[in-house]
């Protein structure tokens, strides 16, 4: 049998085992797992039976780890699907971690904001590149709260008493992780230059009346706008150098191809997100200034794994940090 439909037998196994957890829950459905949550609770499971792990694609990417080959349809179980130290374990026996064995009780998972559960998630996981990804969850966390704040389907939001500071002090934290690596050396210009934006976003907003609802409600759109600038185009091109280098699995040589060509792509893709946000910007009489100039091509590094994550401090460290 085949290693990608042996893959497939073990995804279908876990996901039934997962939905039949779901099921017998007190007070969720299958409505309220959305995709961050279902790869997380796949591969948890999946860790749970270390026999199956290596017979299954993983790597870490714009949401941390997750499954590349989770297929929307379902396919068939194969219950002794040639993993080598044995069968694939039981739908039953599946069920029975989720619902009694994690850490954490599925309820709580399923019950929790994504995005601020996904930060707790990796505060308590030893996980690649950690630190970079908790300044990305700060990051995101702070135009979602703003945005948040703006849109009237979020009655109960707190705007954060300081709208700058944080994009800055996160976006320094970011950098500070990406220049001990050799394979992010030349991606903080992609950080500073959406920084640039933000804090011009942030300063202005600061100046607008957001006392009332209905009048700041106008804003929603811009600062939703400003994160999927910051998600699509400062952290995906990071994310795709860690997903390109930390894949493994049966299909790793075909996804670190999806990496490459994204990589390829990421100066091109910034440039149209960052003319694309400067237009909406106008939109609110805000004129942004963005450097697009400063922003580099990228290209795969073709070096061994090991040697990219060796790192010796410099020290111009912090000038680094401020100017790159």
């Amino acid at each position: 049998m085949s290693e990608s439909n042996v893959e497939k037998g073990i995804l279908e196994a876990f996901r039934r085992g997962l939905k039949r957890a779901v099921s017998d829950a007190q007070g969720v459905n299958w409505n309220g797992v959305d995709s961050i949550k279902e790869h997380k609770l796949l591969l948890m499971g999946i860790r749970n039976f270390p026999e199956v792990q290596d017979h299954v694609t993983i790597q870490w990417y714009l949401d941390g780890d997750m499954l590349p080959h989770l297929d929307d349809q379902p396919g068939p179980i194969q219950t002794n699907a040639g993993v080598s130290s044995g069968p694939i374990p039981e739908v039953d026996e599946i069920k029975e971690f989720y619902a009694e064995e994690m850490d954490e009780p599925l309820e709580d998972i399923l019950t929790a904001d994504t995005f601020y559960w996904l930060k707790t998630y990796y505060e308590n996981r030893e996980v690649p590149f950690k630190q970079a990804y908790l300044a990305n969850m700060d990051i995101h966390l702070h135009i979602t709260q703003c945005a948040r704040f703006c849109d009237l389907e979020y009655p109960n939001t707190t705007l954060p008493e300081d709208l700058v500071s944080p994009i800055e002090e996160a976006s320094i934290d970011l950098k500070r992780e990406l220049i001990k690596y050799p394979l992010f050396r030349n991606l903080p210009p992609f950080v500073t230059e959406f920084t640039r934006v933000a804090t011009q976003v942030m300063t202005w907003l600061e100046e607008q009346d957001l006392e009332n609802p209905d009048d700041r409600a106008e804003y929603t759109t811009l600062l939703n706008h400003l994160g999927s600038f910051y998600y699509k185009g400062v952290w995906r091109p990071i994310s795709n150098r860690i997903g390109y280098y930390t894949i493994h699995g049966p299909a790793e040589e075909d996804d670190r191809e999806f990496h490459i060509t994204n990589l390829k792509r990421a100066r091109q893709n910034f440039l149209k997100l960052s003319n694309h946000f400067r237009s909406r910007a106008n939109d609110y009489g805000l004129r942004v200034e963005i450097r697009n100039e400063r922003i580099p091509k990228l290209r795969p590094e073709e070096r061994n794994f090991q040697e990219l994550l060796q790192w010796e401090p410099e020290d111009d460290t912090a000038e680094q940090v401020t100017t790159a």
